[in-house]
């Protein structure tokens, strides 16, 4: 992810990461797509802030990384 941020960094200061949501499935469904199940439920906020560490180490370049609680 931090490779593809780079790949796009002109102009991009900030990273917000989003909770992962299973509601959208029925969208899948209604437009003939499989839907693949990353879960039943949203991630912690342990887990998300594992994520944001993760990637504000890779990017090192003053990215503000961060997610709504």
């Amino acid at each position: 992810m931090a490779g593809i941020i780079r790949d796009f960094s002109e102009g991009v200061r900030e990273v917000e990461l989003l909770r992962y949501n299973y509601l959208g499935q029925s969208k899948y469904q209604l437009i003939g797509m499989d839907y693949e199940s990353f879960g039943d439920s949203t991630q912690l906020k342990e887990k998300l802030e594992e994520l944001r560490i993760c990637l504000e180490t890779e990017l090192l370049d003053g990215y503000r990384v961060f997610y709504q609680e």
